[in-house]
């Protein structure tokens, strides 16, 4: 029983990480429909990871469910001069899933940094000082918990948002254990992305 709910568990994981960037992707390409290149951008996007999604799937029915995630690090900020806008860092090691969410932070109007490591994701928040991180938890190390231990050890004044597709309470109590003062499944939607961004918007 225990091994059947582990491998249930690691599937919701999965398919919540190939989802959660079609779903952004879909977002912001509501937002260029007039845009053939930015289109054309998150439609390949998608492309990959209905593939992943598929292979996940394979992978379930073959019973051989595995992760395999690339490690690749960059940042970029982009500036928009509203009152509401918030410094954020996304941190993922889907790049997809980074990027798109990047891309849809930036059309609301935010300045943010994405990033597909931890220790990259701590550089950022020690020189830049965000006012939130949305950080994926199951990375490797240093994953996205140890990611908000150190932030916190380091007085960083930001708000924590865990990002997963972990969405059990286990998973739940051990992100608020590392320090973080939010825990969202993916996809995350525009509905409860405006909830998380009022959240960092009334703590900072």
């Amino acid at each position: 029983m225990g091994s059947d709910q582990g491998r249930l568990t690691e599937l919701g994981h999965e398919v919540r990480n190939a989802v959660a960037p079609i779903t952004s992707a879909l977002q912001v390409m509501r937002l260029h429909l007039r845009e053939p290149a930015r289109i054309e951008r998150e439609r390949l996007a998608i492309e990959r990871n209905v593939e992943r999604l598929i292979r996940v799937i394979d992978e379930l029915l073959e019973g051989q469910l595995s992760a395999s995630l690339g490690t690749p690090a960059s940042a970029r900020d982009d500036a928009a001069p509203i009152w509401r806008r918030l410094r954020i860092i996304v941190v993922d090691d889907n790049v997809d899933a980074a990027e798109t969410l990047r891309d849809l932070l930036v059309e609301m109007g935010h300045s943010v940094r994405s990033t597909y490591d931890g220790e990259s994701a701590i550089s950022w928040a020690a020189t830049w000082r965000p006012d939130l991180m949305l950080v994926d938890l199951a990375m490797p190390w240093p994953d996205g918990h140890e990611v908000a231990r150190r932030v916190r050890d380091m007085g960083i004044p930001t708000s924590l948002v865990a990002v997963t597709g972990y969405g059990g309470e286990r998973h739940r109590r051990l992100a608020q254990d590392a320090g973080f003062d939010l825990h969202v499944t993916k996809p995350v939607d525009e509905r409860k992305l405006d909830e998380v961004l009022e959240v960092a918007r009334v703590q900072r």
